[in-house]
């Protein structure tokens, strides 16, 4: 807080603080040559924490043993429940000062956990509340029990008790307790201020959700949510509830016709009197019409092989891989149906890899007529799109991009599969993509890049089916590469070949089908 001095070695905040704000006030004053000193003001006491090896800790029925898990300190204690067995345990805490407090538990990760545990409040000597659980506590988190006004020195205490009928030998666990005297009637709690939805198609809608927690000790109503720009809002009725010390999950939806990267806030308005009105900044980067396909997109993506799950994944929660040459054919196909006519570039992606194939073939059709056939190393840029080129898509077709296993790896142990991403360049109306995209005549292109120092793509175009070879040769005739060796049908085809083996030099480049041949010249630095 800025301050102003008022007098010799005396400050004052220039700007007045609300008291029901406050739990300390904290100064530090430092001279000019380096000394510090600091001071404290303490409108509330500090959390009281009480592990089962403080003396304030108290076993009072039951047999009870160390157990060397915990999640406080460096133990914590358990007892094995008999039938008709009654156990009991107590943290009895000093207060210093008369106020409420919110009280919470936390235990270690344990197996056979009693699912029935009650616990009880004792305030001034008197019996306050009961909390009972019947399923399992949550391990390694801190579990709210209940809120209690404590008298400074008064008879205050918690109690742990479990009974072993329909319990037998399921386990009781007594760690830690925290009494905490930061207690609000209604407290909303935002932990992520802000949400990115990233990448949004133009005209589209997407959803993101946003866990609202109330750490108060009273119900508080979430009354209205709207954005600055209404370009945000939610699907769910209002208002809702939170409960004392629970938390709901609310959907929030963003929709731009504007393009760029685009921010707006929400505001999330409740009966929290301190925070009435909580805002939350969103962001979003809205970029001419796309559509992604996700491996976990079960309508529109399908597998043929034994595929299995990663522990990686670059888009969406998980991805895909299948072991290479582990059957014929294994392959992974992403489908979907545009909205526009027009010039798209398609990406893939997969996990961050150094393990996947050399020579993954991904093949680009419409309405089940290949257009394209692209091989790619997966190694290469993986964990960022990676284009397959551009093509002409119609509306309303079915448009897929297979991935397949062609066997012809010889680097890497697994074809990947995550999420391809087709991106609209420039709509076009009322084009035939029949012939738009299927070659009329026979052409093999300049590679690129080119000179080239680790690796270049050749692009060619073959008008009828045929048995295609590309190959490398040297100056002297000699052969130095296969890249190509198969039956393709019609289509433009595209082809990643590493270089890396070779030496510096001028070298030629051949493809050769049935009836057509033509011979290129690449160059190689390193």
């Amino acid at each position: 807080m800025p301050c102003q001095s008022i007098g010799v070695n005396e400050w004052q905040t220039t700007e007045p603080l609300s008291r029901n704000r406050l739990a300390k006030i904290g100064v530090a004053v430092c001279d000019t040559i380096g000394n510090q000193t600091t001071g404290f003001i303490k409108y509330l006491p500090d959390d009281i924490y009480l592990d089962n090896i403080d003396e304030e800790y108290v076993e009072v029925s039951g047999s009870w043993s160390t157990y060397n898990e915990s999640s406080w300190g460096l133990d914590s204690r358990i007892s094995i429940l008999a039938q008709n067995d009654t156990v009991k345990v107590r943290w009895i805490p000093d207060i210093q000062q008369s106020c409420y407090y919110n009280i919470f538990t936390q235990i270690p990760e344990i197996d056979k956990k009693a699912e029935n545990v009650t616990f009880k409040i004792y305030a001034n000597g008197e019996y306050v509340d009961t909390v009972n659980f019947t399923n399992s506590i949550q391990s390694m988190d801190w579990i709210y029990i209940g809120t209690a006004f404590f008298n400074e020195g008064g008879e205050n205490f918690l109690e742990l008790e479990a009974c072993g009928n329909d319990q037998e030998g399921e386990v009781v666990t007594a760690d830690v307790v925290k009494f905490s005297a930061l207690v609000r009637e209604y407290d909303l709690y935002v932990e992520d201020n802000l949400l990115n939805f990233g990448e949004v198609s133009q005209y589209d809608t997407v959803s993101l959700d946003i866990k609202l927690e109330n750490h108060g000790y009273k119900e508080l109503v979430i009354s209205n949510i709207s954005s600055a720009n209404n370009i945000a809002s939610t699907t769910v009725d209002l208002p809702v509830i939170i409960p004392k010390m629970r938390s709901i999950i609310i959907p929030i939806q963003f929709h731009s016709n504007t393009m760029g990267n685009i921010t707006d806030t929400i505001f999330i308005e409740s009966n929290d009197p301190i925070d009435s009105i909580y805002p939350v900044l969103i962001k979003a980067n809205v970029q001419l019409y796309f559509v992604i396909i996700d491996n976990e997109d079960s309508l529109n993506y399908t597998e043929e092989g034994s595929w299995h799950y990663s522990n990686a994944q670059a888009y969406g929660p998980t991805s895909r891989y299948s072991w290479l040459h582990e059957g014929p054919g294994a392959n992974a196909a992403f489908s979907t149906r545009l909205n526009k006519n027009g010039v798209y570039e398609i990406f893939e992606i997969v996990p961050s890899t150094v393990n996947a194939s050399n020579y993954a073939v991904y093949i680009v059709s419409i309405s089940n007529v290949t257009v394209d056939s692209v091989a790619i190393n997966q190694n290469e840029g993986s964990g960022y799109w990676v284009s397959l080129g551009r093509y002409y898509l119609p509306a309303a077709h079915r448009i897929e991009v297979k991935v397949i296993d062609t066997g012809k790896s010889t680097e890497g142990f697994v074809l990947r599969a995550d999420a391809i991403k087709i991106a609209l360049i420039e709509e076009i109306t009322e084009v035939c993509y029949f012939a738009y995209n299927l070659p009329i005549k026979f052409q093999l292109e300049q590679n690129y890049p080119n000179p080239f120092n680790a690796s270049t793509i050749f692009r060619y175009s073959l008008p009828k089916e045929s048995s295609v070879t590309l190959k490398i040769f040297n100056t002297r005739g000699q052969e130095v590469a296969t890249i190509v060796d198969e039956y393709q049908v019609s289509g433009i085809y595209s082809v990643q070949w590493s270089a890396s083996y070779l030496s510096s030099g001028v070298y030629l480049y051949r493809l050769k089908t049935y009836n057509n041949c033509k011979v290129g010249k690449l160059m190689i630095v390193k």
